[in-house]
């Protein structure tokens, strides 16, 4: 229950309030404020950014761009809907917000944004945007006024990443502070360091000595050629590693037939209906025309007008130092993969500035929230590359498009475990595939026949060889034998999700977040056919890399909403690992072949002979310490789709509804087909379950609804203030003995002819409902002088979420959705209105907390016209270990005080609760607004009708970071303020 607008002006000015009564988190606890009024952001400082490897000062009259980033309204609320909305057998499954929701209930506040664009503006910076849900503020200057708005100071460092290349770049020798006014606020500012300067697109193919890439039409007669398909063309003057049919020349390159054939996809599996994203950098202004060359050569049809469309930056920048061609060439292969698996799907190509701007392109993906499934077919090459402030905005990225029902795909990486020379053979995985809110996808080497039949698929782990007069000695350069393969390993910073417990071996895992999830087509010697314009002119050749599975990805996901009659899947992970074993999942594992051409893959920075020779690489051998195998592996996943993927994006949505006889008419009904104690068979109501035997001129009954159309909840049938929704009915003539309703057609009109039954069935309704009022009313009220019967609520350090719900009349208070009622909850308590938080929620369903005995209960309202809901942009926190008490405002803390805990005899309980009332006190003795809370100390039966929990404060609302002194104790009617 919330303090009234009219009795709170005393404290909090007119807010609904949680109080979180409980051992504060260390993160909300800390106070890291400065004597100087500043406060650090802590991560702001990668690890590579050492006195060792400092080079010198950063120029001060560079110019550069930042985005502050604003932190979630309530993080852990927001992940914990984003886990319910996303997993299957959660009563929220597919339950998915749109964005102006997702702001409203999670988003930084328009006052956050106006509060950092003040500061910003105040230091010299000149403010250049706001992303659309706020997530970033952007803005510019020269490092000399960020140095000096920020309290730190850049300096330049050389740093050698895990693929082997050795930048030069700046980061922040010390951390990063704000004011503490906004510290709440602000969770990052990016662009101080050059770590994005280390992304790169995951894409493979070969390039001959000439910097031309190979061909994809075969040469006849010529054993160097490249083959259409498996084993068409093996070059038989080389040594034969392997069995008949088990080693073939390099293909050309997958065509849109084959591709499609891989993974059992038919003629309408299009993705129609569907809009799916990429992200890049920079735009090849070819790329429709590209697309549709290529289409016609390779066997797909073209784009159709509209069919693609690019959201461009104003200006494109930093050029010299992202390499635009290997963009362009990576945004040809991602359109077309995509093309090809889902030809009817809508493409939206995102654009970033450079290649420093990928993470604020990603947000503005998730905040359109146009695109169901978003493809990044790039990375950073290791997690110990980003800095901990980074990774957190990706976290945060990535929890709102969960909630949004928008899925989010990385590739892998093509660098295996990134055990690379630079890295000391330490393995490490690719980031930000390592994310857990994130889909990461690794690869497979696939093999197809001449009738389009999978031969075999195994993972992408290729060991290079080069013949040595008749045999095959394996390569020894910088990389050893290694010559390309999917990224995977297990992560050293994140934990491991719910998702693949059980699924993922322990003895891998060690407790952490293991990648990738799910795998398909990679290797650039088994890879796609695709054509685009480069400045030498329009070149067509096979492409692969991780950069290739995750598009291909991205368009079996189309094809499986498609399926689902167009609604979102959203995060996949769960329902990923859920498919497991099952068939429509490929198991791979390693087989005995290889693949022989006359040049080497090269991509990255992996170290492969650049000259013409003759090479075999075999496939799947651990040439690192990665390999598929039986379940799980760190190459593959889960394994790779078998067919057309079938994942269920919604559940039946539970019935509720109480019967209207025989017993409580507010116990649950009886779910339809199941026998009653009479042998009865209870049927659903409406025309669709109306067992009638079919006789010429009587309607037959509905079909049930198309399994994409969402089922609405059933309300409980005679519970106050509704009634049970009547399904329209079909025309339909009935014997006159059963009559009831008699519709009569003359022309366009008709009326209906009431009948005595009418008189009966009002009288059984006007009976049942004063049933149900007399039951209601014996019912006990949920206050702490009544006890409750156990309903159960876990977690009680969790945050509140902010949503409330109010009740315009007395209500029953449900134990489950549609279960028996166990109290009677009035619209006001203690003369204030009633406001309960909602800590979870089901279609038609929310479960608030009660102020009843004992504490942490909790009971479910039928969200009906009985019911009003708002959100709370305030929080108090008690921390009973530092006896103080916090006031938070959006996030933001605005209040402070020390406050009293209950003794070792009547502990101040850990729990969530909220404000049960507000009163002002006539004779100010103490104090002028007493506040009793819902929570109360278990060591107390009575007191004065109930052993509830009091705070006092003396003076008026908090507005700055002044500290009155107020007390809270337990198990007292009043606490002398101080």
């Amino acid at each position: 229950m919330a303090v009234r607008p009219s009795r709170a002006a005393g404290l909090i000015a007119g807010c609904a309030v949680l109080v979180g009564i409980a051992a504060a988190p260390a993160a909300t606890a800390q106070d890291n404020t400065a004597p100087d009024g500043r406060a650090a952001v802590e991560g702001s400082v990668p690890t590579w950014a050492t006195p060792a490897a400092r080079v010198g000062h950063a120029d001060p009259g560079q110019h550069r761009r930042v985005q502050v980033a604003l932190a979630l309204r309530d993080p852990a609320g927001a992940e914990a809907l984003a886990k319910a909305v996303s997993t299957p057998g959660s009563p929220q499954y597919g339950q998915h917000l749109g964005n102006a929701e997702f702001l409203a209930r999670f988003g930084p506040t328009q006052e956050s944004v106006d509060q950092v664009t003040t500061w910003l503006r105040s230091q010299g910076l000149r403010v250049t945007g706001v992303a659309g849900n706020r997530h970033y503020v952007e803005a510019d200057a020269d490092v000399a006024q960020l140095q000096t708005a920020f309290r730190t100071s850049l300096a330049t460092y050389r740093h050698t990443t895990r693929d082997g290349r050795t930048h030069v770049l700046a980061a922040p020798e010390s951390a990063v502070t704000v004011p503490a006014a906004i510290r709440g606020t602000v969770t990052a500012v990016l662009g101080l360091d050059d770590s994005s300067k280390t992304i790169t697109p995951a894409q493979a193919t070969a390039i001959r000595p000439d910097g031309t890439r190979p061909g994809v039409t075969p040469a006849a007669g010529d054993p160097n050629s490249c083959a259409r398909f498996w084993a068409e063309t093996n070059n038989a003057n080389v040594p034969q590693k392997y069995a008949t049919g088990q080693q073939s020349n390099a293909l050309c390159g997958y065509t849109s037939p084959q591709l499609r054939a891989i993974y059992g996809l038919p003629s309408s599996a299009t993705g129609a209906g569907q809009t799916v994203g990429i992200v890049g950098a920079y735009n090849l202004s070819t790329i429709v025309g590209d697309t549709n060359r290529a289409a016609g050569q390779f066997g797909a049809p073209a784009l159709t007008s509209g069919q693609y469309s690019a959201v461009l930056p104003g200006t494109f920048t930093d050029q010299d130092r992202c390499g635009p061609d290997s963009w362009a060439s990576e945004q040809a292969l991602d359109v077309q993969a995509i093309h090809e698996v889902a030809p009817a799907a809508r493409i939206t190509y995102y654009a970033g500035k450079s290649c420093l701007d990928l993470f604020n392109t990603l947000n503005k993906a998730v905040a359109d929230n146009k695109v169901s499934v978003i493809n990044n077919s790039w990375l950073y090459p290791g997690e110990s590359t980003v800095s901990q402030a980074e990774r957190d905005q990706i976290g945060a990225i990535a929890v709102q498009a969960a909630i949004q029902g928008q899925a989010i795909l990385f590739a892998s990486g093509d660098s295996g475990d990134n055990s690379a020379p630079a890295a000391a053979g330490r393995a490490e995985a690719s980031y930000p595939a390592s994310h857990p809110w994130v889909t990461a996808v690794g690869g497979t080497s696939v093999a197809l026949d001449a009738s389009n039949r999978v031969k075999f698929q195994t993972g992408w782990e290729n060991s290079g060889n080069t013949q040595s007069g008749s045999a095959w000695t394996p390569q020894t350069d910088a990389d050893g034998r290694f010559a390309g393969g999917a990224g995977g390993g297990v992560s050293k910073i994140y934990d491991q999700p719910d998702y693949q417990q059980g699924v993922v071996p322990a003895a891998i895992a060690g407790g952490h977040r293991a990648v990738p999830d799910i795998s398909a087509l990679a290797d650039s010697y088994t890879g796609l056919a695709i054509g685009f314009t480069t400045p030498q002119g329009y070149a067509a050749y096979s492409s692969g890399g991780t950069s290739l599975a995750a598009p291909i990805l991205v368009g079996l996901v189309a094809n499986a909403q498609q399926a689902h009659g167009g609604d979102r899947l959203g995060f996949l992970n769960a329902a990923l690992y859920a498919l497991s074993g099952k068939a429509q999942i490929t198991d791979v594992k390693p087989v005995k072949a290889g693949i022989w051409s006359p040049y080497m893959a090269g991509f990255g920075s992996v170290t492969v002979p650049t000259a013409s020779g003759s090479y075999l690489l075999d496939l799947d051998s651990k040439p690192q310490t990665l390999q598929s195998g039986t379940g799980w592996d760190p190459v593959t996943g889960v394994g790779t789709p078998a067919r057309r993927l079938r994942l269920r994006s919604r559940p039946v949505a539970p019935r509720g509804g109480c019967r209207p006889g025989g017993g409580s008419h507010l116990a649950p009904s009886p779910q339809p087909g199941r026998r009653s104690r009479r042998g009865r068979r209870h049927r659903a109501p409406g025309p669709a379950h109306r067992r009638r035997r079919h006789q010429p001129g009587h309607a037959r009954p509905r079909p049930p609804p198309p399994p994409s159309r969402r089922v609405r909840p059933q309300p409980p049938r005679y519970s106050l203030g509704h009634r049970h929704p009547r399904r329209a009915r079909r025309p339909r003539r009935a014997h006159v003995g059963r009559l009831r309703h008699r519709r009569i057609r003359r022309g366009d009109s008709a009326w209906i002819v009431r009948t005595h039954g009418d008189r009966r069935r009002r009288r059984r309704r006007d009976r049942a409902r004063a049933g149900h009022a007399q039951q209601l009313a014996g019912l006990p009220a949920p206050t702490p002088s009544a006890p409750c019967r156990r309903t159960g609520r876990p977690a009680p350090r969790d945050v509140p979420s902010g949503r409330l719900a109010h009740p315009t009349a007395v209500i029953p208070v449900y134990a489950a959705p549609g279960g028996p009622a166990i109290a009677a909850l009035p619209p006001t308590e203690l003369v204030s209105d009633t406001w309960l938080p909602v800590v979870a929620e089901q279609p038609g369903w929310a479960e608030v907390l009660l102020p009843t005995r004992p504490n942490d209960r909790a009971g479910w309202l039928y969200l009906d016209d009985t019911v009003s809901t708002a959100h709370s942009s305030y929080r108090l926190e008690v921390d009973r270990a530092r006896f103080t008490l916090d006031l938070y405002r959006e996030g933001a803390r605005v209040g402070h005080w020390t406050v009293g805990v209950g003794k070792p005899g009547s502990p101040t309980p850990v729990t969530r609760t909220f404000i049960l009332a507000s009163i002002k006190d006539v004779r100010p003795t103490f104090s002028p607004i007493v506040l009793p809370t819902g929570a109360h100390s278990d060591t107390y039966s009575t007191y004065g009708g109930g052993p509830e929990r009091w705070a006092c404060t003396p003076g008026p609302p908090p507005t700055s970071m002044a500290a009155p002194v107020l007390t809270a104790a337990s198990g007292f009617r009043r606490t002398r303020c101080r």
